[in-house]
């Protein structure tokens, strides 16, 4: 990495660490997306039950009960299709149909299918040295091993390039970052996955065709599925990230996968085309090189055990296809893993092999399946098979003694939470987590003003810090949607209020915050202490303890270690500080009237 930019690095982290405000980062401007809200995909897939495509709906349901109940998975949404139908989807309250979802890495997929397009069209070729597109970047100090780097280097993650995803924030010019980084191997040599291997296919595909990837894109792909509003943030010189910054409806993405299980053949109004190359579409699922995360293809993962592949974005966003199934599964989550190994993946797995197996069920089998998917919820079990003896009365009993015949309305500990405001000292704790303040180098100056307020069975929660004042709808007991604007940019929310004694059975507050077209969110657990003060202790999931890899790169596969992360890592008070810096403790003073 050139030295200018390892010197802004270690400034920003030191800045990060010690809470002060960020310095060396290229200022923060909000990234315009289509309004996407309501907006459906053109074309849908038709929907058929499990029964009709030959599968379980018991081992679906099996496969929903799994999926949440993994510890730390946090999914989202699960859709299930073979043969081209849904047969199955759940969405995970409050996420829902309807709301685009970021894709992360997933994204990756449709950079290298652009690529595959682009070769087939004719405008670059796989063994073209990529620096000889970009002459104006490379002069009589260009090393070798920079100008050896190809196209297939970029698609398999083998180009050695050290400058990675944290020089989005500290650079202004990324391709000039890229072409003066150092080059860590021989290119072809190693596997070391990195953003910015997606992000110059990206500008090669605008500099080749003059279209960044979303126009490029749009008449080849989007426009035949039937696709939604698309959103791809783009770097500070206008091209598309190519590696993140994506946001798709989770139907598009199924459509996606669906493409390449049909090898880019597309049945459209026109009939049927040929929309990626069949050879592409085979090549790109096929191995191409190993590393320790798993096997990899053309900016696809890959399994040569039996014929899968994989999109694969950091937190749990997946588009599985497995071949010899003929099944295509979207799941959308927030849970900490980075790569496509993970404990929510391996179940999606089992429960597609189990849901295939040749079974079939009956009417009392897809009645637990459809009672299971009405209800799903975030961060909570499944509904559970229903016990024998139990009848529904009792349930209806039993449901109502724990909730109280009044509700909400029924807890008399939430009034002082609604008696006054608060006001904090300095701190970073922001509303938005962690861990999206960085990737979009949207930083707080953190929370000032807190107070709460009731209104029939929901409560409002103005919150105030450097980016303007916001209110945000929190329902007790049930989630509340609504939508803040923070520093210039709209993030939708759904929020839900719980108290809960905690040790000492003192009220705690606890509200979940979710942002339904993000991975992320926030739980912010409340508490008055004796004196009057206000106790906020903040956490976010998934945590960016959790990415931190991801965030300022993997270390080389050649077994080297990033000095950056063991800055981060490396020693019990720089956990501490980030510990601080990602679930902040503030307490604020009850504010004069």
């Amino acid at each position: 990495m050139a030295l200018k930019t390892q010197i802004r690095s270690l400034r920003f982290l030191r800045d990060l660490l010690l809470s002060q405000r960020c310095t060396g980062m290229i200022p923060y401007t909000p990234d315009p997306k289509p309004e996407y809200t309501g907006r459906q995909p053109t074309q849908r897939l038709p929907r058929t039950t499990p029964e009709e495509e030959k599968m379980s709906s018991g081992a679906l349901a099996a496969l929903y009960r799994s999926i949440a109940a993994e510890r730390g998975g946090n999914a989202h949404a699960l859709i299930v299709a073979r043969q081209g139908r849904v047969v199955s989807e759940g969405w995970f309250a409050p996420y829902r149909p309807g709301v685009w979802h970021v894709t992360h890495s997933l994204c990756k997929s449709f950079t290298g299918t652009a690529v595959g397009i682009a070769i087939g069209e004719g405008h670059f070729r796989l063994e073209d040295r990529v620096a000889d597109y970009f002459p104006e970047y490379c002069n009589f100090f260009t090393s070798r091993r920079t100008r050896a780097i190809t196209v297939r280097h970029l698609l398999t993650m083998s180009s050695g390039i050290s400058f990675n995803e944290m020089g989005q924030s500290l650079e202004s010019d990324w391709l000039r970052g890229i072409f003066e980084s150092e080059i860590l191997f021989e290119p072809g040599s190693h596997f070391l996955y990195n953003s910015m291997n997606s992000y110059l296919l990206s500008a090669l595909i605008k500099r080749t065709t003059g279209q960044g990837l979303v126009e490029f894109l749009t008449p080849r792909i989007f426009e035949p599925l039937g696709f939604g509003p698309v959103g791809w943030e783009k770097c500070p010189r206008g091209i598309e990230k190519g590696g993140w910054g994506m946001y798709l409806d989770p139907e598009d993405m199924l459509k996606f996968g669906q493409l390449y299980l049909q090898r880019g053949r597309w049945q459209t109004p026109q009939g049927e085309r040929q929309l990626i190359p069949e050879s592409w579409v085979e090549q790109a699922t096929r191995t191409q090189i190993k590393g320790r995360e798993g096997e990899y293809g053309w900016h696809i993962w890959t399994d040569s055990s039996d014929g899968s592949f994989l999109m694969n974005g950091m937190f749990g966003q997946y588009v599985a296809v497995f071949p010899h199934q003929q099944v295509v599964a979207v799941l959308l989550s927030g849970s900490g893993n980075l790569f496509a190994e993970s404990a929510s993946y391996r179940c999606l797995r089992e429960g597609i092999a189990a849901a295939c197996s040749g079974q079939t069920d009956g009417h009392a089998a897809r009645a637990d399946l459809e009672r299971v998917v009405a209800g799903l919820e975030y961060m909570r079990p499944a509904p559970a098979a229903r016990r024998p003896g139990l009848r529904r009365g009792a349930l209806r009993w039993l449901r109502r003694f724990y909730k109280g015949d009044g509700g909400p309305r029924a807890l008399p500990e939430l009034e002082p939470f609604c008696a006054g405001s608060w006001e904090f000292g300095p701190s970073r704790g922001g509303l938005l987590p962690m861990i999206l303040q960085v990737m979009d180098s949207n930083f707080s100056s953190g929370l000032r003003r807190l107070r709460l307020r009731r209104e029939e069975d929901r409560l409002l929660l103005d919150w105030e810090e450097e980016g303007g004042k916001l209110c945000l709808p929190v329902g007790l007991g049930s989630w509340e949607r609504g939508s803040i604007t923070l520093r210039g940019e709209t993030f939708l929310t759904a929020a839900k209020a719980e108290l809960r004694p905690n040790e000492d059975l003192v009220p705690v507050l606890i509200l979940t915050v979710c942002l339904p077209e993000h991975s992320s969110g926030r739980r912010i657990k409340l508490s008055i202490l004796e004196d009057g003060r206000l106790l906020v202790r903040m956490d976010e999931n998934p945590s960016l303890t959790q990415a931190i890899e991801k965030v300022i790169g993997q270390a080389a596969s050649t077994g080297g270690k990033n000095p950056l992360s063991d800055l981060l890592l490396g020693n019990d008070y720089a956990r501490y500080r980030m510990d601080q810096l990602i679930a902040p403790h503030l307490v604020g003073k009850p504010q004069k009237k």
